[in-house]
């Protein structure tokens, strides 16, 4: 395949930087719906109350009300790139940690809920993110269909 842009153009980087943006963030938010949706069942396992399931969504969901302000204060003042690696790193410990105890019956209520909180902190900081990163990878004319596909 023959392409007319130039191995160092900066729209050909750009455009892979993009990618490879758009890939995380794919494969984060198709693992973050597994988390949604794998939380009140691992809950379901373990208590009858409904109440008790309603918490442990509540604790995943809980901090985009609480830190969607800070992490986008945060992401103004740090490495942006580090930050969502940073954060991928942990939600995929986090995630190993916590499929582990499961996996060995010794995980208890409260270490869903703070699993479950952890988890939903860490995508509320790559998420906001995420998002200031795609106009440094985009050039200004490409930047609508960038966040379009974002």
């Amino acid at each position: 395949m023959h392409s007319d842009t130039p191995p160092g153009d900066p729209t050909t980087v750009s455009t892979r930087n993009f990618n490879a943006l758009w890939a995380g963030a794919a494969i984060t938010n198709l693992a973050d719906g597994v988390v949604k949706l794998t939380v009140p069942l691992v809950a379901v396992s373990m208590t009858n109350s409904p109440a008790l399931v309603a918490g442990a969504t509540l604790a995943n969901t809980l901090p985009w009300l609480l830190f969607a302000l800070p992490a986008g204060a945060l992401a103004d003042r740090v490495d942006r790139r580090r930050l969502i690696m940073t954060m991928a790193a942990a939600r995929a410990l986090l995630l190993a940690v916590l499929v582990g105890a499961v996996l060995v019956d010794a995980l208890p209520l409260a270490g869903l809920y703070a699993g479950a909180l952890l988890l939903g902190t860490a995508e509320v900081f790559a998420d906001t993110t995420r998002m200031s990163v795609v106009p440094m990878v985009i050039p200004r004319s490409r930047m609508e269909s960038a966040f379009a596909k974002s």
